[in-house]
């Protein structure tokens, strides 16, 4: 077990200082969590994160499972649709490397202010927006991605998605809809026969129901 010791600068000064004098001061050892690789502490905190507003569309993916033929049966009403009911705002952007990047460009003026925010829906956008040629959708070769407009500057967002975004895609993605299959994609949306284990419920079932 690694074992981790820190002294807070202001501790030491408040002590050094004699301002705790009339207080008590005590020391106190707890575990703190250690990234197994480096050593180094891991801090929890709290980050600004994106989201899918899953309360405005709660009433139309109720509606949406009503077309659902469930087996067995009882999981229309009973645990998917409790899911549903419950499911809070989905965060879908993660500060991690890997994963597929979110395609957004915020665009920032000459003092580094956000002035503007572009979401791209394919790489032909990307490339007439930017006018470079994107050689690779995921990073680092999408963060070279970068152009001016006057005096904005567009670079695109850090965090990448949740890789559930990309597991409810699956309907669209494994026929590369929309920019390919369209009729075959159409004629059976979005699938007609899906099986899985009881978990899936929740899980993957869910996201696919929302995308």
């Amino acid at each position: 077990m690694k074992v981790c010791t820190t002294k807070l600068p202001m501790m030491s000064f408040l002590k050094n200082s004699k301002n705790l004098d009339s207080y008590k001061k005590e020391s106190i050892n707890h575990r703190v969590a250690m990234c197994p690789r480096s050593g180094t502490k891991l801090i929890y905190k709290a980050q600004d994160s994106w989201f899918i507003n899953i309360q405005e569309m709660k009433d139309r993916l109720l509606q949406e499972n009503e077309g659902i033929n469930w087996q067995p049966n009882h999981l229309k009403h009973g645990q998917f649709l409790k899911s549903v009911e419950s499911a809070p705002d989905w965060c879908i952007s993660r500060t991690r490397y890997w994963g597929t990047p979110m395609p957004i460009w915020m665009g920032t003026d000459v003092e580094g202010n956000e002035v503007d925010m572009k979401v791209f829906g394919s790489k032909a956008e990307i490339e007439a927006a930017s006018g470079m040629t994107v050689t690779d959708l995921h990073r680092p070769f999408i963060d070279e991605i970068t152009w001016k407009e006057g005096e904005i500057t567009y670079t695109r967002l850090p965090e990448v998605l949740d890789v559930w975004m990309d597991s409810g895609s699956m309907p669209y993605a494994q026929m590369h809809y929309p920019f390919e299959n369209k009729s075959p994609m159409e004629s059976s949306y979005p699938a007609d026969f899906i099986v899985e284990y009881i978990g899936q419920v929740r899980a993957w079932f869910y996201v696919m129901h929302v995308v």
